[in-house]
């Protein structure tokens, strides 16, 4: 079982740099720079810290090269959404366009590629965000519990625990796997991505109920249920998580050391 991440901080060259350890199920030791320019390193529990600290030291010509590249990639980043008529909104693959209307009671419906936001002060960006966000959150409740409902048959005569769905916005991931408690927690962006790519998510996240780790086993079982999630995968890394939102991705997208 993994523990708890702790925060480490090691000098490279001229500059100090923070990282994550994870001690978690895995053969080797990983590091990986996310795409919002963080560091996490995720280790077998018995290796010593001081191990780990050679290890990232060893790979900081690579961390600063990755490093350099998200923060490039941060001052292209689109700015945060304003929600204003016209605004084009990602939506299942494609992109649905916004109009604002003034009404009693906030609320949002689809037309078509069109999404007609109602509020009652259409000059108010926390009114015309939250009434958006409402009606993405909500579809990607209904449209990834049913993604999952889909899935299940294919694990028929497996050990799998009752699954639980929970949702929230993450920058860094696109969902994880509780093992023990049967919780799957999937992030809310996936409303924005091909349903091929919430197919993928859902899969790699119950698979994990069978591997928790990401060893051959592990993709064998994935491949076992969906030859085609390589592409799958592929076409999920066009698309970028930010504290602002997700986008289509136009920056570097996470680093790993080789």
């Amino acid at each position: 079982m993994a523990s708890a991440c702790i925060t480490k901080r090691i000098q490279i060259s001229d500059r100090w740099i923070c990282y994550t350890l994870e001690r978690k199920r895995v053969k080797n030791l990983n590091l990986r720079v996310r795409p919002d320019g963080t560091v996490a390193v995720s280790a077998p529990p018995r290796v010593p810290e001081a191990a780990v600290e050679q290890f990232v030291l060893r790979h900081g010509d690579f961390l600063l090269r990755a490093l350099a590249r998200q923060a490039a990639a941060q001052e292209r980043a689109p700015g945060p959404r304003q929600y204003l008529p016209g605004e084009r909104l990602p939506y299942l693959g494609g992109q649905v366009r916004l109009a604002v209307v003034q009404g009693e009671d906030s609320g949002a419906q689809l037309d078509g590629d069109r999404l007609r936001l109602t509020v009652p002060d259409p000059g108010d960006l926390a009114q015309r965000r939250r009434t958006a966000e409402a009606f993405f959150d909500a579809a990607c409740r209904q449209r990834m519990q049913a993604v999952v409902d889909a899935l299940l048959p294919a694990f028929t005569g497996e050990a799998l625990p009752p699954v639980r769905l929970r949702f929230r916005r993450m920058t860094s991931r696109w969902g994880s796997c509780q093992p023990r408690t049967g919780v799957v927690c999937l992030n809310l962006y996936l409303i924005a991505v091909p349903p091929a790519c919430m197919e993928y998510v859902a899969l790699h996240e119950l698979t994990h109920f069978l591997q928790p780790d990401h060893s051959p086993r592990f993709h064998a079982l994935l491949a076992r249920r969906m030859p085609d999630w390589q592409a799958r995968r592929r076409a999920l890394g066009q698309y970028r998580l930010t504290k602002e939102g997700i986008f289509l991705r136009g920056a570097a997208p996470a680093s790993r050391a080789p």
